[in-house]
């Protein structure tokens, strides 16, 4: 019978048998935004309590979001959607970025980067106090924003020649 495998073992014995590299990894703090919910706490909350983040929306929220009348009086049009409380207040300033650029960044984008620092900030280990390297590890797929609302809305790509990246870890 074999023992499980323990991370540990690659650091006591590497491939060839020598010590090797220790591969131990701590997930010290995390972060996230959910509809009905700022936090993980807070989804927390809303799953132990039974609630959904999910809600219908009202005509005002969806004429503000563009929806057209004829839209509205379609039958098969669902109206409940699951918004994200507080993405319009991005600090483009605090990530190094310019108005300018936040405000044709993806949403999702911006929110991604509160995360990432809102999940540094819960592990106690900010960079500018911390003498060590500290990676934060998240992903995303390919987004249409940037197709379907600013090539679009703007029918050309001559302010959009920039690829716009944030590092967290440099605040």
């Amino acid at each position: 019978m074999t023992a499980p495998f323990s991370p540990r073992d690659d650091a006591v014995s590497g491939r060839d048998g020598e010590p090797g590299p220790s591969s131990d990894l701590a997930v010290v703090g995390l972060a996230g935004r959910f509809p009905g919910a700022r936090s993980v706490d807070e989804l927390w909350h809303l799953l132990r309590e039974g609630r959904r983040g999910i809600r219908a929306l009202s005509v005002d929220e969806l004429r503000r979001a563009g929806v057209d009348d004829a839209t509205l009086r379609d039958p098969s049009y669902v109206t409940v959607g699951a918004p994200l409380d507080g993405i319009e207040q991005f600090d483009a300033g605090f990530f190094g970025f310019s108005p300018r650029d936040a405000q044709i960044m993806d949403p999702q984008h911006r929110l991604f980067l509160e995360c990432a620092w809102e999940a540094l900030e819960s592990s106690g280990h900010v960079p500018a106090r911390f003498p060590g390297s500290i990676g934060v590890f998240g992903g995303c797929g390919m987004q249409a924003y940037l197709i379907q609302n600013l090539l679009r809305a703007h029918g050309n790509r001559h302010h959009l020649r920039r690829v716009v990246v944030g590092r967290v870890g440099q605040r």
